[in-house]
């Protein structure tokens, strides 16, 4: 089902958070000379200028400051990113998120009148309005009219109105977008798992058994991540905190620490985020790979591509290289 997530529109209210489990959004306003608290963090706007024609703003965050420019983003525990002047008055706006900041998000721009498909979705600019920053939009046939920063969201994409502009020709939105994928238990996880979309950039490395016999679909899937590959028994605890993880092979056989296929699958085993029978029967190994948010709890995620045997693991690779 599709949800509209509207911005702050009272300024008098300086901060609105919106939950989704762990995850928090928020459009914050705040006045030069004022602050606000998120997240137990002090963050107040000390001045703002205009160089070439966009703001950059000065903010102190718990008595550090840091300068920020249109578009950039500072993560401090959380992510800010400075979009500018609101509505012509002396307030400025802040995108606050758990999340990727926009700049990691992938573009679509659609022109007034014009239909486009995003990831199986439709997508259409009935109407723009440049001033008020605002369009109508038909997702999936049905209407909504968004403003600048709204968001709309279906089970596999989020997308956010993030300008509109006078063309040439016509005027057109830009839409930052975010892309989810679905497991084989039908998990949900977003597309940064992988790579940082704006630089394609790998945002995991490839970890596969020393003595297993999937080095060569590992090989592949880093070769299409443009990767690195480790082996199971050069995992330390520093790559968990810095890495998201696709983990090639199971735990079996025997799914056991004897001789685990890898061993940092089996760590999952162990911490009873697996059920080591699921690996035994290989079940769903035909159909894809499985997903773990942060299992260690240090914000990073894993999939695994593993089946019942060396065939299953390669087909699930194989899988997992056409979904993405």
């Amino acid at each position: 089902m599709i949800r509209k997530l509207s911005l702050v529109s009272l300024l008098i209210l300086p901060l609105v958070i919106t939950s989704f489990g762990a995850e928090k959004i928020a459009n914050a306003f705040v006045y030069s000379g004022e602050s606000i608290f998120v997240e137990g963090k002090e963050i107040e706007l000390v001045d703002y200028r205009i160089t070439n024609g966009k703001y950059e703003v000065t903010l102190r965050i718990d008595g550090d400051e840091y300068a920020l420019k249109e578009g950039d983003s500072l993560k401090i525990g959380f992510e800010i990113t400075f979009f500018g002047r609101e509505d012509g008055k002396l307030s400025f706006a802040f995108y606050i998120s758990a999340l990727p900041c926009f700049e990691e998000l992938k573009e679509a721009i659609i022109y007034e009148g014009k239909t486009a498909h995003v990831k199986n979705h439709e997508i259409i600019i009935e109407s723009i309005e440049t001033q008020e920053e605002r369009v109508i939009i038909f997702f999936d046939g049905e209407e909504f009219a968004i403003s600048k920063y709204d968001k709309l969201e279906s089970e596999d994409l989020h997308i956010w109105l993030f300008d509109t502009v006078i063309g040439l020709g016509n005027s057109y939105a830009v839409l930052k977008c975010r892309f989810f994928y679905r497991d084989i238990e039908d998990n949900l996880f977003p597309e940064h798992v992988l790579r940082i979309p704006s630089t394609k950039e790998a945002n995991c490395i490839v970890i596969v058994g020393r003595e297993g016999a999937d080095h060569e679909i590992a090989d592949k899937i880093a070769e299409f991540l443009n990767c690195k590959v480790f082996y199971d028994d050069q995992i330390k605890e520093s790559h968990k905190m810095k890495y998201n993880f696709i983990l090639i092979g199971g735990p079996c056989p025997p799914c056991g620490k004897t001789d685990p296929a890898n061993k940092i699958t089996y760590e999952l085993v162990e911490k009873g985020l697996s059920q080591k029978e699921y690996w035994i029967t290989g079940n769903g190994s035909r159909e894809g790979f499985t997903y773990f948010n942060d299992p260690w709890q240090y914000g990073t995620d894993v999939i695994v591509v593993a089946g019942s045997d060396r065939e299953f693991t390669w087909a699930t690779g194989e899988n997992f290289i056409e979904i993405f």
